[in-house]
């Protein structure tokens, strides 16, 4: 979530937060789309899942 907020304070491009994480940016785009698409309360619920399995 961190991430996404990053790229949409403005204050980053994704390609530095890219690669400041370590992952190709479109890798980094795909998680935007996503977030826009499905919302931030949907990734963090799905983030949260994952982490505890």
């Amino acid at each position: 979530m961190e991430v996404i907020h990053r790229y949409q304070t403005g204050n980053e491009g994704v390609k530095s937060i890219a690669e400041s994480l370590g992952v190709h940016h479109e890798v980094l785009r795909m998680w935007i789309k996503q977030c826009e698409y499905h919302g931030i309360n949907r990734i963090e619920r799905k983030c949260r899942a994952d982490r505890d399995a």
